[in-house]
């Protein structure tokens, strides 16, 4: 008999996390076993680190704001966690960081909406070595997407662009930075241009928009 896929989720819709995890092993004939599921971060490493199962389903926006599923990825890998990651995301968030998601170790890319059919196949995939990007998110991979070019701005220019998503005036900005007013509406002037926007109010509502789905504390994070 083969040995079971071992997995543990992360993720913050407690009524989704155990649907999942009570009904995987049914649907799979016991080829996947979970060990578990949780939505604190700092419980849920030490637990995994514990446990120690094949596959993690990581959701990547997490109600706690001072934490995402890459943190998490990368604080088991501190701990030489050797397992596979699967990142976790919702239909409605329309930028997804697919590419950044592969460059930091992520194996499998998949939506919650999807069945719990092929979240088995995206996990045996991945148990196995392959890919599992849901079809719908390719799109993402191709880097013409406005996603790729906020993730590939500078670190200046992202310190600006989170200070002015809070609603910093230039001079406000430049003094928290420490630089001249002028830098900063030079800095800001480069970011719209980047980004393809004409205006600072452009900018403001899609950060707003973005930062309404979870996605831009993604976009912006610059740990690797």
């Amino acid at each position: 008999m083969l040995e079971a896929i071992t997995i543990y989720i992360i993720e913050d819709e407690k009524s989704y996390a155990e649907s999942v995890c009570s009904q995987l092993g049914i649907l799979s004939k016991n080829r996947i076993k979970c060990l578990g599921f949780g939505d604190d971060v700092e419980e849920a490493v030490q637990e995994i680190l514990k446990v120690n199962p094949s596959v993690i389903l990581i959701d990547l926006i997490l109600k706690n704001k001072r934490t995402n599923g890459f943190h998490v990825a990368n604080k088991l890998r501190q701990h030489h966690f050797t397992g596979k990651f699967i990142a976790l995301t919702k239909e409605d968030r329309p930028y997804q960081p697919v590419s950044k998601a592969l460059k930091l170790g992520f194996t499998g890319y998949i939506l919650k909406s999807k069945s719990l059919l092929e979240i088995i196949y995206a996990i045996e995939d991945v148990y196995n070595g392959k890919l599992a990007i849901d079809p719908l998110l390719t799109s993402f991979l191709t880097g013409d997407n406005i996603y790729e070019s906020i993730i590939s701005l500078g670190r200046r220019h992202k310190e600006v662009l989170r200070l002015a998503k809070e609603g910093n005036s230039n001079r406000e900005i430049g003094e928290r930075l420490g630089v001249a007013e002028n830098t900063v509406k030079k800095y800001v002037g480069e970011i719209n241009n980047y980004l393809g926007f004409s205006n600072r109010a452009q900018l403001t509502a899609f950060t707003t928009q973005l930062e309404l789905t979870g996605l831009l504390s993604l976009l912006l994070d610059d740990e690797e």
